[in-house]
């Protein structure tokens, strides 16, 4: 178990998001002038404590934490100013089988709870980097991702129309929704995903192969899980495989979601 402070300086915060999200943290002024802020997951400062206490990572460090957690929404339904969050983290190996790992603990607390009628969407910041690429607009992948994010909330339409407006062509969009739409079984998925985008993401393909099998090896029920190339996190910092949990006919959203963030503790320690 880990734990961290509810504040933290502004701009231990700031660059590790996205705009958007970052809109939402929570500035204090504090009385020496420095500005601080309310922590907007759990995640980030995380990474600060690793940066900070790097012999914790011997050579793998796991952890989690449950607690509190601050982000200025408009409050409605499934959306909070302050709720509790529970993450688990391992630092500190490149393998496949640590994400693997972490998919199958939400799988066995999803049936724990005694929910069934659930999925685990499963996708790798890769491959939609790959796509970025094959729509020739790779240099605009954290602003795509955004707005695919978007997808199920607001529909296809009008993701169309956001990206438009981001000045990107309607071939570009054409061909990254040619990505995006591929369905099918876990290896019909990735077979597609090779066909349109091997060149360009063959690593993130490869990467979600590894994840399939380690999976099998935990013994996790396939039907629980599915690969979704439209799966984008809105966060800027994720770097690989990223995974989403919702739960079928319930109409809230993802209530579990995550992924690998393999360059964020390195923004504190610039290695």
């Amino acid at each position: 178990p880990l734990e961290t402070p509810a504040m933290e300086f502004y701009d231990i915060l700031t660059g590790k998001y996205g705009k958007e999200a970052e809109n939402l943290i929570y500035r204090l002024d504090y009385k020496d002038g420095k500005t601080l802020a309310l922590r907007y997951d759990l995640t980030v400062p995380l990474s600060r404590v690793i940066a900070m206490n790097a012999e914790l990572v011997r050579p793998i460090f796991k952890r989690y934490q449950i607690q509190q957690v601050w982000r200025g929404e408009r409050p409605q339904r499934g959306r909070y100013r302050e709720f509790t969050q529970c993450d688990i983290d391992a630092i500190g190996s490149t393998s496949m089988l640590q994400d693997a790992e972490i998919i199958a603990a939400i799988y066995e607390m999803m049936i724990g709870f005694g929910f069934h009628q659930f999925e685990i969407l499963i996708n790798n910041r890769k491959i939609l980097d790959g796509m970025v690429k094959y729509a020739e607009v790779g240099d605009r992948l954290k602003e795509v991702c955004r707005s695919i994010d978007k997808l199920e909330k607001i529909g296809a339409e009008k993701v169309r129309q956001e990206l438009a407006k981001s000045d990107i062509s309607a071939r570009a969009i054409k061909k990254i929704f040619s990505v995006i739409e591929i369905e099918g079984h876990h290896e019909t998925v990735l077979d597609e995903l090779e066909k349109i985008i091997g060149d360009v993401a063959q690593e993130g393909i490869g990467e979600l192969r590894e994840v399939r099998s380690y999976l099998s090896d935990l013994g996790i029920n396939e039907g629980y899980y599915r690969f979704d190339p439209a799966l984008a996190r809105g966060l800027d910092y994720y770097t690989g495989p990223v995974f989403e949990v919702v739960i079928k006919d319930a109409g809230i959203g993802s209530v579990v979601g995550g992924g690998r963030w393999d360059t964020l503790i390195g923004q504190y320690t610039g290695k």
